[in-house]
């Protein structure tokens, strides 16, 4: 009689968790402790704090990616309008149209509005533009001239 009496009872038992757990059991293994619930919803403050600890080591490295890379854009600029005060045409447009394409991949991996921020304006943009058309129509014309130009050895 003690033997179906502990059987009743561990029947009745287990009726009661799958009703208090509405079957999660069966679906989904046994009920999570609230630790574990915590860590599987992703509101365990630990893992927040991990997370977030995360995100901004990615985004302090993108910072400093950028800031690298504007640096880079700085000594382009620079290059190129030495070039054009040097009356190096070719050099100039060179120079100009290597930094708007390294001002692309800025705008392109860096946040809106960085590279206007670290002191690329519109109007810095718009005449490095004038100095690569400028400079490099300059170029090519002179490399024109002096193929199709004779060569002139003063006065006869």
């Amino acid at each position: 009689m003690g033997l179906v009496r502990t059987a009743l009872l561990l029947l009745v038992l287990w009726v009661v968790i799958f009703q208090l757990t509405d079957g999660e059991c069966e679906k989904n293994g046994p009920p999570l402790l609230p630790e574990a619930r915590e860590e599987s919803t992703g509101t365990n403050p630990l893992m927040q704090r991990e997370r977030a600890d995360e995100e901004n080591r990615k985004e302090e490295e993108k910072a400093k990616k950028c800031y690298e890379m504007a640096k880079e854009l700085k000594g382009l600029f620079l290059a190129a309008r030495e070039a054009s005060i040097q009356g190096d045409s070719c050099s100039s447009g060179h120079k100009a149209r290597e930094f708007l394409k390294k001002l692309d991949k800025l705008r392109t991996e860096c946040s809106p509005g960085f590279s206007e921020k670290v002191g690329f304006s519109q109007k810095v943009v718009k005449n490095v533009t004038r100095l690569e058309v400028l400079g490099l129509q300059r170029c090519t014309n002179l490399g024109q001239e002096s193929t199709n130009s004779p060569i002139k050895r003063g006065p006869e």
